[in-house]
C-alpha cells in the first residue's frame, strides 16, 4: 500500500536581527549538509523571504503547471495500478529463455530481445516501457523467486527481461561495469563506502540514465525502505508557491564536484523544446559526505542554492509514496519523472542481507532526447561501441575499487560524471 511520508515540522528558531538599511541578516545562513535538516531549511527559507531582492518569477519558457500522468502524490498514485504480476506461464517463458540463451554460448553483452525470446511476455513488457515513458513513470514486476535460480541465471533473467523495457544498457563505472550489485559492504577496512553500498540513508535524487531497473534479491531485515516522489508534482508546487526556486534550479552555476575533484557547473533542472522540465541531480555531489567530503577548492552553495536543494527534499518527502519491496520484485523508474530515496538500513553490516541488482537502461523507441548539457554525463554511458565490451560481475561482492568512494573515483579520467556521488 502507498502511504504519505510527510516531514515532521519543528517550531522555527528565532530569526536573526536584520540591518534596516541593507535588509541583510547580521549572521550567516544555516549551512547545508548531506543529510536534510528541516529546522535549518525553514530558518534559511525565512531569512531569504525577508530579502527585497528575492523576486518570485519562473524562468522564461517554463510552464506554470506540468500536466502529465506522471504528476501524482501519495494520495493519487495507486501502486497496484503500476504493479504487474508475472503468471506461472510468464515465469516458465523466462526460464525457457534463460536455458536458450545459455545454450547459445553467447556472452552477457549479447542479451537482447533477439537472443532472449519472450514470444508472449515480450509484448507485455513493451507496454510496460510505454507506460513508464508516457504514463506514471514507474512500474513494479512481481512474481519471480530468486532463490530458485543460480546467481548467473538470475542475472541473465533480469537483463534479458529488462532488454524489452530498454534496449540499451549503460555503463556504471569507469571500468565499464554494466551490472551493479547493491548491498551493505562488510569490509571494515573501507572507510568511505559509496552510498549505495552502505547502510546510510539516501536523500531524494535520480540516477543519470533514462530508466533505473532494480531486481530485489533480498531485502533488509530492518529499515532501507524505498520512497518515490513525482518530479512533476514537486515542480507544480514550487511554481505555485516558490517560483524563484525553479529559477535557481535552472541556472547553470551549480558546482558539481567530479571524480578528479574538479568542478563542473551544470543546472539541476533541464528542459527540451516542447517537453516538461525535469530534474537531474544527486545531493551528495553538491554537499559531499562526512566519510567522503568535497575537496577544499569546491565552492560552497549559495544560500539560494541551498534553499532550492532543500526545497526539493522537503516537497519530495511531503508527497512521497513508500514502496513495500519484496524479494523477487523488479522496480522500474523513469528518471525524468520520478525521484527516489532510501531510508537508512538499520541492519548491521555484519548481518545485513540486503542485495539488489541494478541496470541503467534507455529505450530508443520511447526515450526522450537528452539535453545538450547532459549528453556527456547521461548519453555517453549508452555508447554502443564501448558497451560491446561491458563488464559483468556475477558474484555479489565487488572489489574495493568499486566499493570505496575514493578508489572508485580514482579510475575516472574525465570530468563528465559525478562519480561515486552520482
Amino acid at each position: 500500500m502507498a502511504s504519505a511520508v510527510a516531514p515532521s515540522l519543528q517550531p522555527l528558531a528565532e530569526l536573526p536581527r536584520v540591518d534596516s538599511v541593507s535588509a541583510t541578516p547580521m549572521i550567516s545562513y544555516p549551512s547545508i549538509e548531506a543529510k536534510f535538516e528541516t529546522d535549518k531549511y525553514l530558518l534559511r527559507e525565512a531569512m531569504l523571504v525577508m530579502r527585497k531582492d528575492n523576486h518570485e518569477c519562473l524562468p522564461r519558457g517554463y510552464p506554470n503547471t506540468i500536466r502529465t500522468p506522471a504528476v501524482w502524490t501519495s494520495d493519487t498514485l495507486d501502486v497496484e495500478e503500476i504493479t504487474h504480476r508475472a503468471s506461472q506461464t510468464d515465469v516458465r517463458e523466462l526460464e525457457n529463455a534463460v536455458h536458450s540463451f545459455k545454450a547459445s554460448k553467447l556472452g552477457l553483452n549479447e542479451l537482447s530481445p533477439g537472443t532472449f525470446p519472450l514470444p508472449n511476455l515480450g509484448y507485455k513488457l513493451r507496454e510496460v516501457s510505454k507506460t513508464i515513458h508516457e504514463g506514471r513513470g514507474a512500474a513494479i514486476i512481481k512474481g519471480l523467486c530468486p532463490s530458485d535460480y543460480t546467481m548467473e541465471d538470475n542475472i541473465i533473467m533480469f537483463a534479458g527481461l529488462s532488454s524489452y523495457v530498454g534496449d540499451q544498457r549503460g555503463r556504471q563505472s569507469a571500468l565499464g561495469d554494466v551490472l551493479t550489485h547493491l548491498y551493505s559492504t562488510r569490509d571494515k577496512s573501507i572507510q568511505d563506502p559509496r552510498p549505495g553500498l552502505s547502510t546510510h540513508g539516501l536523500p531524494f535524487h535520480n540516477d543519470h540514465c533514462d530508466i533505473l531497473a532494480l531486481y530485489v534479491m533480498e531485502t533488509a531485515v530492518k529499515g532501507g525502505k524505498t520512497r518515490w516522489a513525482s518530479g512533476g508534482q514537486i515542480y507544480n508546487e514550487m511554481a505555485r508557491t516558490k517560483p524563484q526556486a525553479i529559477k535557481v534550479l535552472a541556472e547553470g552555476d551549480w558546482p558539481h564536484e567530479t571524480p578528479t575533484k574538479a568542478v563542473k557547473y551544470l543546472p539541476l533542472m533541464f528542459q527540451n523544446p516542447d517537453e516538461a522540465p525535469f530534474l537531474s541531480f544527486t545531493r551528495f555531489a553538491l554537499t559531499g559526505l562526512p566519510t567522503y567530503p568535497r575537496g577544499p577548492d569546491s565552492p560552497e552553495l549559495s544560500p539560494e542554492q541551498a534553499d532550492a536543494l532543500d526545497t526539493l527534499q522537503y516537497l519530495a518527502e511531503k508527497h512521497a509514496v513508500e514502496i513495500e519491496q519484496e524479494k523477487g520484485d523488479i522496480l522500474l523508474l523513469n528518471n525524468r519523472d520520478v525521484l527516489h530515496a532510501r531510508d537508512r538500513i538499520e541492519d548491521s553490516p555484519d548481518t545485513s542481507q540486503r542485495h539488489l541488482l541494478r541496470l541503467c537502461l534507455r529505450d530508443t523507441e520511447y526515450g526522450r532526447p537528452i539535453p545538450e548539457d547532459l549528453k556527456r554525463r547521461w548519453g555517453d554511458i549508452f555508447d554502443n561501441d564501448q558497451n560491446e565490451h561491458g563488464k559483468w560481475v556475477i558474484d555479489k561482492d565487488h572489489d574495493s575499487s568499486f566499493v570505496s568512494s575514493s578508489k572508485f573515483d580514482a579510475l575516472f579520467t574525465n570530468d563528465e560524471t559525478t562519480g561515486s556521488h552520482g
